[in-house]
């Protein structure tokens, strides 16, 4: 999908991650009169080249005949032209190694304000010809060091470890730490290739952690506060160390939080209630709208609004205001799978290839099962970013909604996979198409219809709906926002277009009120209780699958109190939605922003935090 620049960003780097390419630059330094000097100087000109003839010619004349047997002269052009299209151009900013045969270059994008590390290799044979092109996420340079020092206790040295490794640009040093000091039920849990994997995206989002204070120091416990400058968010990092000699890593937390305040403690202010509370947050962050509503023993306890419908403008943000869901939407489409098999229609191990036999999908898809798609390990293209180019194509698709989302399903099938199926974690936004497109063939009926009939109707959602909240005949409802905190920008009517090809991944909008029907009953059902599922069903849907901590739109954790959470944030851009149920304590909470960015998901989890200490 077109996104925000921020969600650009972080587009690229799961794509840089999934397929393993690499982009490039205009240049600002003289390139070594060398084969590998000219080889390197070629690429970079090729690739700022407005069309993509050069970059063929380029490709096609220089890359190894095993290079384009791996990855096809087609499928390497589609590549790059998703890369081209968010990065622009690359700025050549300095040579940080020279040997023979071998050159990196320190690079920057302006269309992405992303700095990378790109290296470039020749065949030992044939040193005309590229053996291999390899881009890291790179730390600006000359970057301010870190006046904070971690304790010289087994839980500090642990600490100093993972950020010497973390910010190294090469992600083999990470690989190393993890093998080494994880525990062996850690990586038994998750693989070190998942583990890896998942390393990879969030290296390529934050790039660099910087060391800001210690919150908590024990022998075997530290809890640090970190910012990340790429995306201008402050995080909460945890260690807790084992009793073995020499001590491993068996608890590591993450999590976004928001920005402390100089000289005292991360605070709102004075406060009686939900919506001061939420008035407090917006005088504090200029948030433009905000809407939350909490969960308490099996009912909509408390809910309020704060806020405009848009910057700049007076407008007030109401209790029936909507706000988009993002991938929130993915839970429900799971839902909808979740009835067809408590019906008897659809199994879980239902292969692709059984339910679309007319469809001439490759065959590494045709074994793919409906629980591997719901869970995100089908191996099935992420789409979390297109072109330009190809968005225009894909919101031009033929026929109604559902007809739409067949043709998606038959150009996606097509594509080789992101993973090989049924291996890895692989988050996709086409998979949860597909599922909404399984819903479609097995009952005849648009995924559109289906929600309002098997979710919003039987929860009376009335202010459920699909597509952005404020619209033409809906005009009345808030704006999203574009860029961070301090630099939004409101969007405007038609700015933008989400198409049906992807909605069943996250197009789903409503009011906070409405969207606590839904989170209450998966949380009732998980508690034993019927409702628009029987209750087996529920706690199947909420299931993990090969002890990873995802299922069916929920991630599913343990909180530090040893109790399950379940949770999923939603964004598309301009807007940010949370949900988490907590069915041993019966209390949930959700909560939603007209403005987007990893920034609102740490004060959101303050704002819930706040709230449950009062």
């Amino acid at each position: 999908m077109k996104t925000s620049k921020h969600t650009r960003t972080v587009a690229l780097m799961a794509i840089l991650l999934l397929f393993n390419i690499q982009p490039i630059t205009a240049q600002e330094v003289s390139f070594p009169d060398t084969p590998v000097g000219k080889m390197a100087k070629a690429y970079f000109t090729a690739f700022n080249q407005e069309d993509l003839k050069a970059m063929r010619e380029f490709t096609a004349n220089k890359r190894t005949k095993s290079a384009l047997t791996r990855v096809s002269l087609e499928d390497r052009m589609a590549q790059h032209a998703q890369m081209k299209g968010m990065i622009k151009q690359m700025n050549v900013k300095k040579i940080t190694r020279e040997e023979s045969g071998h050159l990196t270059f320190l690079v920057f994008s302006e269309a992405i304000e992303t700095w990378f590390s790109v290296g470039f290799t020749l065949n030992d044979d044939n040193p005309s010809l590229l053996e291999s092109l390899a881009l890291r996420p790179a730390e600006a340079p000359e970057p301010e060091s870190s006046s904070v020092v971690l304790p010289n206790t087994p839980a500090g040295k642990m600490a100093k470890a993972y950020f010497a490794a973390f910010n190294e640009t090469d992600i083999q040093t990470m690989r190393e730490f993890t093998a080494q000091h994880r525990t062996e039920a850690s990586l038994t849990r998750v693989s070190l290739d998942d583990r890896m994997a998942q390393h990879g995206q969030i290296k390529g989002m934050l790039q660099k952690l910087e060391l800001k204070s210690i919150t908590k120091t024990e022998e075997k416990n530290l809890v640090v506060l970190v910012f990340s400058e790429p995306v201008q968010s402050w995080f909460e990092i945890g260690f807790t160390l084992n009793d073995e000699t020499p001590p491993k890593l068996e608890g590591f937390a993450l999590k976004p939080v928001s920005a402390p305040e100089e000289g005292e403690d991360i605070g709102y202010g004075e406060w009686n209630d939900l919506s001061s509370l939420l008035d407090n947050v917006i005088e504090k962050h200029g948030i433009p709208g905000l809407s939350m509503a909490v969960i308490k023993d099996g009912k909509i306890a408390d809910a309020a609004v704060a806020g405009r419908h848009q910057m700049n403008k007076e407008t007030p943000v109401t209790a029936n205001n909507r706000f988009h869901l993002g991938s929130i939407t993915k839970s429900m489409t799971a839902t909808l799978i979740g009835k067809l098999i408590q019906k008897g229609k659809l199994k879980p191990e239902a292969t692709l290839k059984s339910i679309f036999p007319d469809i001439n999908m490759l065959p590494a898809y045709e074994s793919v099962t409906v629980e591997q798609l719901l869970n995100h390990t089908a191996g099935i293209p992420g789409y979390l970013t297109v072109t330009d180019e190809e968005e225009a194509k894909l919101l031009t698709l033929p026929g109604n909604a559902s007809q739409q989302r067949l043709a998606f399903a038959n150009k996606v099938l097509r594509e080789e996979p992101m993973t090989t199926p049924g291996t890895a974690f692989a988050y996709s936004n086409a998979g949860y198409s597909l599922l909404g497109t399984i819903t479609e063939k097995i009952t005849g009926k648009s995924w559109e219809a289906q929600l309002q009939k098997e979710i919003f109707g039987p929860l009376k959602m009335k202010t459920a709906g699909i597509g952005w909240p404020k619209a033409a005949g809906r005009l009345d409802q808030p704006s999203g926002h574009f860029g961070a905190l301090n630099e939004l920008r409101p969007q405007t009517i038609n700015e933008y277009p989400l198409g049906a090809y992807i909605d069943p991944a996250g197009d789903v909008h409503a009011s906070m009120e409405d969207l606590a029907k839904f989170a209450l009953a998966h949380m009732n059902g998980l508690n034993g209780k019927n409702g628009i599922l029987n209750s087996e069903t529920f706690k199947w849907l909420h299931t993990t699958k090969d002890k990873r901590n995802y299922a069916s739109g929920w991630f599913v954790n343990k909180a530090e109190n040893g109790q399950m959470v379940h949770e999923h944030a939603g964004s598309a851009g301009t807007f940010l939605a949370l949900m988490i149920i907590e069915p041993e304590t019966n209390q949930g909470f959700v909560i939603a922003a007209n403005a987007g960015g990893l920034a609102l998901d740490g004060i959101f989890r303050k704002v819930i935090a706040l709230y449950r200490s009062k």
